[in-house]
């Protein structure tokens, strides 16, 4: 039970943060987007994200990184996919990032309040 707590607390105060809060979000899009990619009928929906230009360029990098990925069984042959993945999730925080900041900067300022009422 105290890991359950414990979880909360962390989701609560990432919660307030606008990084934090763009990280939450960004790890349920990216659940939600391998969710509906792995459904038959979902594969062209998100396929654009998952296998698209973010992805390569991430896997690229993670085949350059570990050099042995053709080597199959290799710890390499799974992590340079994940590369891929990584890629995308940043730039899905990214995107999180910035669409809270821009809501921030739009909405309007509250007054803060008086201390005697009707003044």
């Amino acid at each position: 039970m105290y890991g359950f707590q414990a979880l909360i607390r962390v989701v609560s105060w990432l919660s307030k943060k606008v990084w934090g809060l763009a990280f939450l979000l960004a790890v349920a899009s990216f659940f939600a987007a391998v969710a509906i990619r792995v459904q038959p009928w979902g594969e062209h929906l998100v396929a654009w994200l998952t296998d698209g230009p973010v992805s390569q360029l991430g896997f690229h990098v993670g085949t350059l990184i570990f050099s042995d990925y053709g080597v199959r069984g290799s710890t390499s042959f799974y992590l340079a996919p994940l590369c891929g993945g990584a890629a995308v999730f940043v730039v899905m925080m990214t995107f999180w990032y910035l669409a809270i900041r821009i809501v921030n900067r739009l909405r309007p300022k509250s007054e803060p309040a008086t201390s005697e009422p009707g003044v």
